[in-house]
C-alpha cells in the first residue's frame, strides 16, 4: 500500500505537473481533511514500514497502515468511540479513501488492532525515547479530605416487648399467646 506522501508527491516528481488533490476523491475536501492529509504526510515520513506478511494459509492479514490512519483520524476529528469511527468510515467516502480502506472491517478487528498498536508500538516508542534516561516521578496529593477520625455510633431506640412466659402455652390460652 502506498503512503499518502507517495501518492501526492509521486505524480509531481515524475511528471512535473501540478497535482490537484481533490481530483482523487468522490466529494469536495474541506479544510479539515486537507489538514489531515498534510498531517499524515508528516507522520508517515517518520514511521517505519509496517507490513504484515502472508503466512500462506488462512485469511490474508489486514495491513496496519489503514488502522493507524483511522486511529489518527479518531484523535484528529475528536471521535470518542471505535463504533463512531467505523460508522464515519462507512458513511464518509473521503475519510475511507484517506485512511486507505477498500472495505471497513468489523468492530472486533478494529479493537484488536488498536489494542496491539497501543501496547506494542507505543511501548516501543516510549522505551526507545527513554532508553538511556532515568525517569523519576513522585506524585503527592496534599488535598485535604474532610473525614471523621472515629465512627460515631448511633444509639438505637429500644422498644420493650412484653415478657413471654416460658414453656408450652396452655390449651385454653388465646391464639395470640400460642404462636
Amino acid at each position: 500500500m502506498k503512503t499518502i506522501n507517495q501518492i501526492i508527491t509521486g505524480a509531481q516528481a515524475l511528471l512535473a505537473i501540478s497535482y490537484n488533490l481533490e481530483a482523487c476523491f468522490e466529494e469536495y475536501l474541506c479544510d479539515a481533511y486537507k489538514t489531515f492529509v498534510y498531517m499524515l504526510r508528516v507522520i508517515e515520513k517518520q514511521m517505519p514500514p509496517l507490513i504484515r506478511p502472508y503466512a500462506g494459509s488462512g485469511r490474508i492479514p489486514y495491513q496496519y497502515t489503514p488502522f493507524i490512519r483511522s486511529f489518527l483520524a479518531k484523535g484528529y476529528f475528536g471521535i470518542e468511540k471505535t463504533d463512531q469511527v467505523i460508522q464515519r468510515l462507512r458513511g464518509d467516502p473521503n475519510l475511507r479513501l484517506l485512511c486507505g480502506f477498500t472495505g471497513v472491517s468489523s468492530k472486533a478487528t478494529f479493537s484488536r488492532v488498536f489494542t496491539f498498536l497501543c501496547e506494542q508500538t507505543l511501548d516501543g516508542i516510549v522505551s526507545m525515547a527513554h532508553k538511556d534516561l532515568v525517569v523519576y516521578q513522585v506524585n503527592r496529593d496534599w488535598t485535604a479530605i474532610a473525614a471523621r477520625e472515629q465512627v460515631v455510633k448511633k444509639e438505637e431506640e429500644k422498644t420493650e416487648k412484653p415478657a413471654k412466659k416460658r414453656g408450652r402455652p396452655a390449651e385454653n390460652a388465646p391464639k395470640s399467646q400460642r404462636s
